[in-house]
Protein backbone atom coordinates (compact mmCIF):
# COMPACT_ATOMS: atom_id res chain seq x y z
CA UNK A 1 0.00 0.00 0.00
CA UNK A 2 3.19 2.46 0.41
CA UNK A 3 4.33 1.62 -2.48
CA UNK A 4 0.94 2.42 -4.57
CA UNK A 5 0.52 5.65 -2.19
CA UNK A 6 4.46 6.93 -3.05
CA UNK A 7 3.65 5.87 -6.65
CA UNK A 8 -0.03 7.80 -6.90
CA UNK A 9 2.19 10.91 -5.53
CA UNK A 10 5.24 11.23 -7.60
CA UNK A 11 2.78 10.07 -10.44
CA UNK A 12 0.50 12.74 -9.82
CA UNK A 13 3.03 15.61 -8.72
CA UNK A 14 5.33 15.26 -11.95
CA UNK A 15 2.23 15.62 -14.56
CA UNK A 16 0.61 18.83 -12.57
CA UNK A 17 4.14 20.44 -12.15
CA UNK A 18 4.88 19.63 -15.74
CA UNK A 19 1.71 21.62 -16.94
CA UNK A 20 1.29 24.25 -14.12
CA UNK A 21 5.03 25.25 -12.68
CA UNK A 22 5.27 27.97 -14.75
CA UNK A 23 2.45 29.95 -13.31
CA UNK A 24 2.25 28.19 -9.26
CA UNK A 25 3.14 29.10 -6.36
CA UNK A 26 1.87 26.56 -4.18
CA UNK A 27 0.50 23.33 -5.39
CA UNK A 28 -2.17 21.09 -3.05
CA UNK A 29 -1.74 17.47 -3.79
CA UNK A 30 -4.36 15.56 -1.83
CA UNK A 31 -5.11 11.28 -1.99
CA UNK A 32 -7.63 10.06 -0.20
CA UNK A 33 -7.67 6.12 -0.07
CA UNK A 34 -10.71 4.45 0.84
CA UNK A 35 -11.20 1.12 3.07
CA UNK A 36 -13.35 -0.80 0.74
CA UNK A 37 -14.97 -0.20 -2.85
CA UNK A 38 -18.52 1.09 -1.35
CA UNK A 39 -16.63 3.81 0.39
CA UNK A 40 -14.77 4.34 -3.38
CA UNK A 41 -17.67 4.76 -4.98
CA UNK A 42 -18.96 7.51 -2.23
CA UNK A 43 -15.83 9.07 -2.51
CA UNK A 44 -16.07 9.63 -6.27
CA UNK A 45 -19.58 11.23 -5.91
CA UNK A 46 -17.70 13.65 -3.94
CA UNK A 47 -14.98 14.84 -6.31
CA UNK A 48 -16.56 17.32 -8.39
CA UNK A 49 -17.73 19.00 -4.79
CA UNK A 50 -14.15 19.70 -3.89
CA UNK A 51 -13.56 20.57 -7.47
CA UNK A 52 -15.99 23.65 -7.15
CA UNK A 53 -15.18 24.29 -3.70
CA UNK A 54 -11.22 24.91 -4.68
CA UNK A 55 -12.25 27.05 -7.81
CA UNK A 56 -14.62 29.33 -6.15
CA UNK A 57 -11.32 29.88 -3.37
CA UNK A 58 -9.68 31.17 -6.59
CA UNK A 59 -7.48 27.68 -7.59
CA UNK A 60 -6.00 28.95 -10.97
CA UNK A 61 -6.00 24.86 -12.15
CA UNK A 62 -7.32 21.62 -10.68
CA UNK A 63 -7.90 18.44 -11.67
CA UNK A 64 -9.37 15.87 -9.85
CA UNK A 65 -9.80 12.39 -10.41
CA UNK A 66 -10.20 8.48 -9.28
CA UNK A 67 -8.24 5.54 -9.82
CA UNK A 68 -10.70 2.34 -8.77
CA UNK A 69 -8.35 -0.32 -8.79
CA UNK A 70 -6.43 1.36 -5.80
CA UNK A 71 -9.90 2.73 -4.18
CA UNK A 72 -8.49 6.56 -4.13
CA UNK A 73 -9.65 9.94 -5.26
CA UNK A 74 -6.96 12.41 -5.86
CA UNK A 75 -6.91 16.14 -6.45
CA UNK A 76 -4.23 18.44 -7.52
CA UNK A 77 -4.80 22.17 -7.29
CA UNK A 78 -2.75 25.74 -7.89
CA UNK A 79 -2.81 28.58 -5.40
CA UNK A 80 -1.68 31.75 -5.10
CA UNK A 81 -0.38 31.20 -1.74
CA UNK A 82 -1.09 29.27 1.34
CA UNK A 83 -3.77 31.50 2.64
CA UNK A 84 -5.78 30.84 -0.30
CA UNK A 85 -5.52 26.87 0.61
CA UNK A 86 -6.03 27.43 4.27
CA UNK A 87 -9.44 30.06 3.64
CA UNK A 88 -10.91 26.63 1.56
CA UNK A 89 -9.66 24.07 3.58
CA UNK A 90 -10.79 26.04 6.72
CA UNK A 91 -14.29 26.97 5.54
CA UNK A 92 -17.63 25.28 6.77
CA UNK A 93 -18.00 23.99 3.19
CA UNK A 94 -15.06 22.33 3.13
CA UNK A 95 -15.88 20.65 6.89
CA UNK A 96 -19.11 19.03 5.86
CA UNK A 97 -18.11 17.78 2.10
CA UNK A 98 -14.64 16.04 4.30
CA UNK A 99 -16.76 14.73 7.07
CA UNK A 100 -18.23 12.69 4.15
CA UNK A 101 -15.48 11.19 2.87
CA UNK A 102 -14.74 7.49 3.66
CA UNK A 103 -11.13 7.72 4.78
CA UNK A 104 -8.50 4.88 5.26
CA UNK A 105 -5.08 7.12 4.58
CA UNK A 106 -5.08 10.25 3.17
CA UNK A 107 -2.10 12.27 1.83
CA UNK A 108 -1.63 15.79 1.53
CA UNK A 109 1.38 17.83 0.32
CA UNK A 110 2.33 20.95 -0.25
CA UNK A 111 4.83 22.09 -2.79
CA UNK A 112 6.02 25.48 -3.09
CA UNK A 113 7.26 26.53 -6.69
CA UNK A 114 9.75 28.53 -8.02
CA UNK A 115 9.12 31.10 -9.85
Amino acid sequence: MKNTLRGLLIGTTLAVCAVTAAQAEVLRLAIVIAPDQAGCESNVTMTSTFEDLYKKAGATSCTVGHDATHLAIASSCVFANEAAIAAVTGSPEWAAANAKLKIQTRIIELLQTGQ
